[in-house]
Protein backbone atom coordinates (compact mmCIF):
# COMPACT_ATOMS: atom_id res chain seq x y z
CA UNK A 1 0.00 0.00 0.00
CA UNK A 2 1.56 3.34 -0.83
CA UNK A 3 0.38 6.66 0.01
CA UNK A 4 0.75 10.26 -0.94
CA UNK A 5 0.16 13.77 0.88
CA UNK A 6 -3.55 15.13 0.97
CA UNK A 7 -1.99 18.19 0.95
CA UNK A 8 0.92 20.67 -0.78
CA UNK A 9 0.62 23.18 2.72
CA UNK A 10 3.56 22.69 4.81
CA UNK A 11 2.69 23.11 9.18
CA UNK A 12 6.20 24.02 10.59
CA UNK A 13 7.50 24.01 14.20
CA UNK A 14 6.92 26.44 16.53
CA UNK A 15 8.64 27.49 19.76
CA UNK A 16 11.84 28.53 21.02
CA UNK A 17 14.41 27.43 18.53
CA UNK A 18 17.96 28.23 20.36
CA UNK A 19 18.30 25.13 22.76
CA UNK A 20 14.83 25.11 24.79
CA UNK A 21 14.92 22.40 27.42
CA UNK A 22 11.62 20.69 25.96
CA UNK A 23 10.91 20.11 22.56
CA UNK A 24 8.33 17.35 20.88
CA UNK A 25 7.91 15.64 17.86
CA UNK A 26 4.46 14.09 16.66
CA UNK A 27 3.96 12.22 13.52
CA UNK A 28 2.53 14.60 10.84
CA UNK A 29 0.03 17.39 10.45
CA UNK A 30 -3.63 16.67 10.49
CA UNK A 31 -6.73 19.02 8.96
CA UNK A 32 -6.82 21.42 12.31
CA UNK A 33 -2.98 22.00 11.99
CA UNK A 34 -3.38 22.71 8.21
CA UNK A 35 -6.27 25.44 8.89
CA UNK A 36 -3.96 27.22 12.18
CA UNK A 37 -0.26 26.24 10.49
CA UNK A 38 0.57 25.01 14.03
CA UNK A 39 1.34 21.52 14.93
CA UNK A 40 -1.01 20.27 17.49
CA UNK A 41 -4.14 22.15 17.25
CA UNK A 42 -6.52 19.51 17.00
CA UNK A 43 -8.66 16.89 19.38
CA UNK A 44 -5.11 14.95 19.63
CA UNK A 45 -3.69 18.34 20.55
CA UNK A 46 -6.03 19.42 23.43
CA UNK A 47 -4.70 16.46 25.11
CA UNK A 48 -1.41 17.35 24.89
CA UNK A 49 -2.27 21.05 25.98
CA UNK A 50 -3.98 19.13 29.11
CA UNK A 51 -0.57 17.46 29.78
CA UNK A 52 1.29 20.29 29.49
CA UNK A 53 -0.88 21.83 32.23
CA UNK A 54 -0.56 18.98 34.30
CA UNK A 55 2.90 19.54 34.38
CA UNK A 56 3.44 22.98 34.75
CA UNK A 57 4.36 23.78 31.32
CA UNK A 58 3.68 26.57 29.17
CA UNK A 59 3.08 25.32 25.78
CA UNK A 60 4.81 28.33 24.63
CA UNK A 61 8.06 27.16 26.60
CA UNK A 62 8.46 24.36 24.08
CA UNK A 63 9.73 23.28 20.20
CA UNK A 64 7.15 21.45 18.52
CA UNK A 65 7.09 19.64 15.64
CA UNK A 66 6.30 16.89 12.90
CA UNK A 67 8.57 14.54 11.23
CA UNK A 68 6.10 15.61 8.23
CA UNK A 69 5.80 19.02 7.68
CA UNK A 70 2.65 17.76 5.61
CA UNK A 71 0.14 15.90 6.05
CA UNK A 72 -0.90 12.06 5.09
CA UNK A 73 -3.95 10.34 5.13
CA UNK A 74 -5.74 9.58 8.36
CA UNK A 75 -4.87 6.46 10.08
CA UNK A 76 -1.92 6.01 8.10
CA UNK A 77 1.82 5.45 9.13
CA UNK A 78 4.64 7.45 7.63
CA UNK A 79 6.40 4.38 6.37
CA UNK A 80 3.34 4.13 3.57
CA UNK A 81 4.77 7.25 2.13
CA UNK A 82 7.28 6.30 -0.79
CA UNK A 83 10.75 6.80 -0.11
CA UNK A 84 10.91 9.88 -2.62
CA UNK A 85 8.63 11.62 -0.14
CA UNK A 86 8.98 10.43 3.50
CA UNK A 87 12.94 10.75 3.43
CA UNK A 88 13.26 14.20 2.46
CA UNK A 89 11.13 15.04 5.29
CA UNK A 90 12.99 12.50 7.70
CA UNK A 91 15.82 14.44 6.47
CA UNK A 92 14.22 18.01 7.33
CA UNK A 93 13.83 16.98 10.58
CA UNK A 94 17.36 15.74 11.80
CA UNK A 95 18.70 19.21 10.22
CA UNK A 96 15.65 20.74 11.87
CA UNK A 97 16.40 18.77 15.63
CA UNK A 98 20.53 19.33 14.77
CA UNK A 99 19.95 23.11 15.35
CA UNK A 100 17.72 23.51 17.93
CA UNK A 101 19.26 20.84 20.41
CA UNK A 102 16.78 20.42 23.06
CA UNK A 103 17.65 18.54 26.48
CA UNK A 104 15.33 16.18 26.00
CA UNK A 105 12.83 15.39 23.00
CA UNK A 106 9.20 13.51 23.54
CA UNK A 107 8.46 11.04 21.22
CA UNK A 108 4.97 10.73 20.19
CA UNK A 109 3.86 7.49 18.80
CA UNK A 110 4.97 4.63 16.68
CA UNK A 111 6.43 5.69 13.44
CA UNK A 112 8.12 8.78 15.34
CA UNK A 113 9.75 5.96 17.60
CA UNK A 114 11.41 4.17 14.81
CA UNK A 115 12.66 7.30 13.17
CA UNK A 116 13.62 9.11 15.67
CA UNK A 117 15.26 5.81 18.27
CA UNK A 118 15.16 3.40 15.96
CA UNK A 119 12.67 1.27 18.70
CA UNK A 120 9.71 -0.64 17.51
CA UNK A 121 9.23 -2.99 15.20
CA UNK A 122 8.22 -2.27 11.20
CA UNK A 123 5.55 -4.82 10.04
CA UNK A 124 3.27 -5.65 6.93
CA UNK A 125 0.07 -5.82 7.53
CA UNK A 126 -3.24 -5.72 5.79
CA UNK A 127 -3.44 -2.05 5.19
CA UNK A 128 0.08 -1.43 4.65
CA UNK A 129 3.26 -0.77 6.49
CA UNK A 130 3.01 0.20 10.41
CA UNK A 131 5.08 0.26 13.78
CA UNK A 132 4.85 -1.62 16.96
CA UNK A 133 6.46 -1.41 20.06
CA UNK A 134 5.17 2.36 21.36
CA UNK A 135 2.76 0.80 24.55
CA UNK A 136 6.27 -1.41 24.91
CA UNK A 137 8.79 1.42 24.88
CA UNK A 138 6.69 4.48 26.63
CA UNK A 139 8.06 6.10 29.39
CA UNK A 140 11.70 4.89 28.20
CA UNK A 141 14.64 7.42 28.32
CA UNK A 142 16.49 6.94 24.94
CA UNK A 143 19.10 8.61 22.92
CA UNK A 144 18.48 9.62 19.41
CA UNK A 145 19.62 7.83 16.52
CA UNK A 146 21.56 10.46 15.28
CA UNK A 147 22.81 13.68 17.42
CA UNK A 148 22.87 12.32 20.50
CA UNK A 149 19.30 14.00 21.79
CA UNK A 150 17.99 12.68 24.89
CA UNK A 151 14.11 11.18 24.15
CA UNK A 152 11.56 10.15 26.54
CA UNK A 153 8.95 7.73 24.84
CA UNK A 154 5.27 8.48 25.21
CA UNK A 155 2.11 6.89 22.75
CA UNK A 156 0.60 9.44 20.68
CA UNK A 157 -2.38 11.94 22.09
CA UNK A 158 -4.50 10.44 18.31
CA UNK A 159 -4.02 7.26 19.24
CA UNK A 160 -5.31 7.95 23.48
CA UNK A 161 -8.40 9.40 21.34
CA UNK A 162 -9.30 6.44 19.47
CA UNK A 163 -10.53 4.64 22.32
CA UNK A 164 -7.42 4.61 24.28
CA UNK A 165 -8.44 6.56 27.14
CA UNK A 166 -6.81 4.14 29.33
CA UNK A 167 -3.40 5.58 28.59
CA UNK A 168 -4.78 9.18 29.34
CA UNK A 169 -2.99 9.31 32.95
CA UNK A 170 -0.05 7.44 32.26
CA UNK A 171 0.74 9.92 29.22
CA UNK A 172 -0.25 13.05 31.00
CA UNK A 173 1.38 12.32 34.30
CA UNK A 174 3.92 9.92 34.04
CA UNK A 175 5.50 9.96 30.56
CA UNK A 176 5.37 13.73 30.33
CA UNK A 177 6.38 14.11 34.18
CA UNK A 178 9.75 12.13 32.92
CA UNK A 179 9.70 14.13 30.10
CA UNK A 180 9.79 17.36 32.45
CA UNK A 181 12.16 16.13 34.69
CA UNK A 182 14.65 15.14 32.19
CA UNK A 183 14.37 18.60 30.36
CA UNK A 184 16.75 20.02 32.94
CA UNK A 185 19.52 18.76 31.95
CA UNK A 186 21.00 17.50 28.35
CA UNK A 187 22.64 14.34 29.27
CA UNK A 188 21.22 10.90 29.78
CA UNK A 189 20.27 10.16 33.53
CA UNK A 190 18.91 6.75 33.81
CA UNK A 191 16.41 6.06 37.59
CA UNK A 192 18.48 4.40 39.94
CA UNK A 193 16.66 1.13 40.95
CA UNK A 194 17.33 -1.36 43.90
CA UNK A 195 16.03 -5.08 43.80
CA UNK A 196 15.45 -7.28 46.45
CA UNK A 197 15.79 -10.54 45.49
CA UNK A 198 14.24 -13.39 47.75
CA UNK A 199 14.46 -11.44 51.02
CA UNK A 200 14.05 -12.82 54.37
CA UNK A 201 11.48 -11.60 56.92
CA UNK A 202 13.06 -9.40 58.52
CA UNK A 203 14.48 -7.53 55.31
CA UNK A 204 10.77 -7.71 54.19
CA UNK A 205 10.06 -5.47 57.50
CA UNK A 206 12.73 -3.32 57.24
CA UNK A 207 11.51 -2.48 53.69
CA UNK A 208 8.05 -1.65 55.08
CA UNK A 209 9.31 0.38 57.33
CA UNK A 210 11.66 1.84 55.14
CA UNK A 211 8.25 2.57 52.94
CA UNK A 212 6.67 4.15 55.69
CA UNK A 213 9.26 7.22 55.49
CA UNK A 214 7.91 8.22 52.21
CA UNK A 215 5.01 10.40 51.36
CA UNK A 216 3.71 8.53 47.63
CA UNK A 217 4.61 4.73 46.89
CA UNK A 218 4.05 3.22 44.03
CA UNK A 219 3.28 -0.65 43.04
CA UNK A 220 2.94 -3.01 40.55
CA UNK A 221 0.92 -6.93 40.68
CA UNK A 222 2.17 -9.13 38.07
CA UNK A 223 -0.35 -12.03 37.31
CA UNK A 224 0.06 -15.17 35.72
CA UNK A 225 -2.75 -16.42 33.31
CA UNK A 226 -5.01 -13.90 34.55
CA UNK A 227 -5.26 -15.51 38.03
Amino acid sequence: MTIGFTSEKRVHAVGPANQPKLAIVGMAPAAEELIHGKPFMGPAGHRLDEGLSSNGIRRSDVYITNISERAIPVGNSLFNLPDNLLEPEIERFWREIEKVRPNCLLVLGGDTLNIVTGRGSLVNGKGGRFVTGAVNWRGSILSSRRHNIKCVASLHPAFIIRGMFKWLPVFKHIDMARWKENGEFPDIRYPKRTALVSPNFKTCLDYIKECEQHDLLSFDIETVGYQ
